[in-house]
This record gives C-alpha cells, structure tokens and sequence, in this order.
C-alpha cells in the first residue's frame, strides 16, 4: 500500500532533489572547466590508446606469474 507524504515530506524530498542536481551541475561544470586548461595546455586525447591490462593471474598487485619449483 502506497502511504501518501505529508507537505513537508514533499518539499524535503523536492529540495533535496534540487540540492543534488546543483551539486551534480557544480561537479559537470568543474571538470568542463578542467577540460578546456587541459586543451589550453596542449594536452588533448586525441589518437591516444591505453594501455592493455594484462591476463590475470590470480595474484593481487603481481603481473608476473610465481615461479614454481619442477
């Protein structure tokens, strides 16, 4: 059964709804804002690749697999 909120709830639920689209806005401007130094710098992602991750071997933090005794 759906409860209904009282006006209070509705005017919590719709400010905190509003604070985390201006918190969200702020975030987007911010790394917008980094992007275009980051060009103004020189520094772009164009024809940029990254690196491979290599095959897991069961080891946190070692790429290499362990050397096993014959």
């Amino acid at each position: 059964m759906h409860q209904r909120l009282p006006a209070a709830g509705h005017r919590t639920r719709a400010t905190l709804l509003n604070a985390a689209r201006q918190a969200l806005a702020a975030v987007s401007a911010c790394y917008r804002r980094l992007a275009e130094q980051t060009r103004g710098q020189g520094i772009t992602a164009d024809g940029s690749a990254e690196e491979p991750i290599p095959a897991d071997r069961g080891l946190p933090g070692h790429g290499d697999p362990l050397p096993l005794p014959d």
